[in-house]
């Protein structure tokens, strides 16, 4: 059986959502539901963990404006989450921290949720009963939550007279029926959740591993286009692997030197911070091909280089962008996620981000008669005013670059 510590330490995560409605059947937030994979029920063997996946999930994965947009985010929260300052990575004022029934009001968790309140969080009672002592829980809530399937029509009519006292919305959840949710209408709930009105979502996203953050952010570095000499020196100095075989290639009979280069900062003003910024994002994309067929690499280094090719000769003001969109034209293969998601966490310029995403300008088109290339597409390759020897020529060039350049990334990988 998959554990939820199993599921953090997985390349996926699996996070639901469930609209909570207001009396105009208006979305005012979603519950956010812990899911140990991509079904509609949650199987639960340790209730902090599985705390921690969906905080981790929404917050630091998915994105919480991808999940709720602008709208309420309802978390289930343990007690060790309230008296712990460091375990809330929360947004201010969007975030409603929904309390389980077994937490009780001690003195520790009343001070850590005027703290959360402080912080502009707001506080919800979740599965509430009223018991003898909560008083100091209800004082702090601005939500209620009434598992209305517990209850007869009186006793939901009596506990909603009790809890109007205390100034917090009252939500009506588990509605399930059209006459439960009539019910409830005229009880005078504030809001509503439940199967009636919509089950839970579950959104799958696909966790980028620990060693590809890594080389994603310093791809973040190199593509960052106001980078200079110094900044990607640093870069290079942070990787011993990495540096080692921009050196390599910088000796290599590729440059024909007439002399070795021996120092990093050396490298870049002989080669040029423009390619050895292209080296740097290839060897890091190597890394991340583990795993993966060869052909996948030796595809986006093919396209790459005969991007860059045809932009020198055909479109040279595009010249030294298409190198780099050639390349990153294969990250979402690479990394098994959407295109999207993967630029937002490179700081590439509009023009290479719109080619990638949409095939827009200059850069777009020639990506895509590259491609058509690549797959065959005469009819298209016809249809451009690139003359169609000169893909031809392009494509034995980086057939030959390519060689040479596997043979470097292949040596000692990583």
């Amino acid at each position: 059986m998959t554990s939820v510590r199993d599921r953090l330490n997985d390349q996926e995560i699996f996070v639901a959502r469930q609209p909570i409605y207001d009396r105009e059947m208006g979305v005012i937030g979603y519950e956010l539901l812990y899911r140990h994979g991509n079904v509609d029920y949650a199987r639960i063997d340790d209730g902090d963990l599985a705390s921690s996946a969906v905080i981790s999930g929404s917050f630091l994965q998915i994105g919480i404006d991808t999940l709720v947009g602008s709208a309420l985010a309802f978390v289930n929260v343990p007690r060790r989450f309230i008296i712990d300052p460091s375990l809330a990575p929360f947004f201010e004022g969007q975030v409603v921290v929904e309390i389980l029934q077994d937490v009780e009001p001690e003195a520790e968790v009343i001070d850590g949720l005027k703290r959360l309140k402080a912080l502009g969080h707001k506080i919800s009672l979740d599965d509430f009963v009223y018991r003898p002592g909560c008083e100091p829980l209800l004082e702090l809530a601005d939500y209620i939550k009434l598992d209305v399937l517990r209850y007869s029509s009186d006793q939901l009519r009596e506990a909603l007279h009790l809890l109007r006292d205390y100034g917090a919305a009252i939500i009506a959840e588990k509605v399930e029926t059209p006459e439960l949710h009539r019910r409830c209408t005229e009880l005078g709930f504030d809001y509503f959740q439940g199967f009636f009105y919509c089950r839970p979502k579950t959104v799958r996203h696909r966790v980028v591993g620990a060693n590809q953050a890594v080389v994603l952010q310093l791809l973040q570095q190199l593509q960052d286009p106001e980078v200079d000499l110094r900044d990607v020196e640093r870069v290079l100095a942070q990787d011993v692997g990495l540096a080692y075989k921009l050196l390599r290639y910088v000796n290599s009979a590729t440059f024909a030197r007439r002399r070795e280069v021996e120092s990093l900062r050396e490298a870049l003003v002989l080669v040029g911070l423009d390619r050895v910024r292209d080296w740097s994002s290839l060897i890091l994309m190597g890394r991340m091909a583990t795993g993966k067929p060869s052909e996948l690499m030796i595809a986006g280094m093919l396209r790459a280089y005969m991007c860059e090719w045809l932009a020198e000769r055909y479109w040279p003001e595009i010249r030294d962008q298409m190198f780099v969109v050639g390349l990153l034209s294969i990250i979402d293969a690479l990394l098994d996620s959407d295109m999207m998601s993967l630029l937002d966490n490179l700081c590439v310029s509009m023009p290479i981000k719109l080619a990638l995403l949409d095939g827009e300008g200059p850069q777009g088109e020639l990506l895509r008669r590259v491609i058509a290339y690549q797959e065959g597409d005469w009819e298209q390759i016809s249809q451009c005013v690139i003359p169609c020897e000169a893909y031809v020529s392009a494509y034995i060039e980086a057939l030959k670059w390519t060689d040479e350049a596997m043979k470097l990334l292949l040596e000692g990988r990583g």
